[in-house]
């Protein structure tokens, strides 16, 4: 039986728009360097920071060409 995030994967997968998802080279190379774990809790740390409820999406960064 798999657990909770063992199946998130699989259901992710199944959503035609977040199955296209992938990980760029920068993204991978933070995560080989901090690890999974340090990019999580930085992620969990920004959503309480920022007062997101998990629900919500965060905020775009606007970029000025």
């Amino acid at each position: 039986m798999m657990n909770e995030l063992d199946a998130r994967p699989h259901r992710i997968g199944q959503h035609h728009f977040r199955a296209r998802f992938r990980l760029r080279r920068p993204d991978r190379a933070v995560i080989d360097l901090r690890g999974i774990t340090a990019v999580r809790r930085h992620a969990k740390d920004y959503q309480v920071s920022s007062g997101l409820d998990g629900s919500e999406v965060a905020p775009r960064a606007v970029t000025v060409a």
